[in-house]
């Protein structure tokens, strides 16, 4: 049932994981001993020990096999088993977020475009170091790439401008319509659902339209306040994406949205994206 109400975007439980009084009318409770709350989406489960005497409660533990399983279900949706608290009275998986590393899911020797922008440069330093071939599309992801050995790090030719040291040209367009990337990290000012992935100056939206269309696999990076807006230029859709990372806060209407639109989406921590 959590599983079905993850993919649904369904709002459920107070900040406790608890059902909140709409939850009980329209009878969507879950079973005692888990709690969820799907705006941290923050999973509980709860389990007691075999009934002892003088115990008046009848429940289970978490045998080994039990957390082995549950580790597998969780890792199929980027996530896992944070700690497993254990004592007489019962036991408590808590679950973790994946770190931003994990969640980018790059192999070395992979060809990647890392966008301009602060969200992809977070994962510029993530990746320096990682044995790739990356385009980067500002001086200052082209220097977090290349700020520990083992990338090949390019960086187009044109003009570079002056608030975010990012190419902004035409040769910024035709090298990446030069090449081809396994995947491409994409930036955006604003993914409100209902108007797609807009930026606020147009050569910026056909450089990341370019780079849409030069990509094996496209991966949005955004904070959960960029679904709220809306900029000017638009350069493509949810439809135009594989994957996207963002934070816990991100609002349960926009990652259903993404699901609906068969995106994949993945949380990480709030620290792990800037929001400026």
């Amino acid at each position: 049932m959590v599983t079905e109400m993850m993919r649904a975007g369904t709002e459920y439980g107070d900040h406790l994981g608890s059902p909140r009084q709409a939850d009980h009318e329209v009878g969507r409770v879950l079973p005692r001993g888990v709690d969820f709350h799907s705006f941290a989406c923050r999973i509980n489960i709860r389990a007691l020990a075999p009934y002892r005497a003088r115990s008046t409660q009848r429940a289970w533990e978490f045998s080994d096999d039990d957390i082995q399983a549950f580790r597998d279900e969780l890792k199929k949706r980027s996530l896992g088993i944070a700690s497993h608290w254990q004592h007489e009275d019962g036991g408590l998986p808590g679950v973790r977020r994946p770190r931003l590393k994990r969640a980018l899911r790059v192999r070395g020797g992979q060809s990647v475009l890392i966008d301009n922008g602060t969200t992809t440069l977070a994962v510029a330093r993530e990746l320096a170091g990682a044995g790739v071939t990356a385009l980067a599309l500002s001086l200052h992801a082209a220097a977090s790439l290349a700020s520990r050995p083992g990338n090949e790090v390019i960086v187009p030719g044109g003009t570079i401008a002056g608030d975010d040291l990012s190419f902004t040209g035409i040769g910024a367009v035709e090298t990446i319509r030069a090449m081809r990337f396994d995947i491409a990290f994409i930036g955006a000012c604003s993914a409100d659902p209902a108007h797609g992935l807009t930026v606020a100056t147009w050569p910026d939206a056909q450089i990341k339209r370019a780079a849409l269309e030069s990509s094996a696999r496209t991966v949005l990076v955004t904070t959960a306040a960029k679904f709220s807006r809306t900029s000017a230029h638009r350069f493509g859709s949810y439809g135009d994406l594989d994957t996207i990372i963002t934070t816990a806060d991100a609002p349960v209407s926009a990652i259903y949205e993404a699901r609906q639109a068969g995106v994949e989406v993945i949380t990480v921590p709030l620290s792990a994206i800037p929001d400026h």
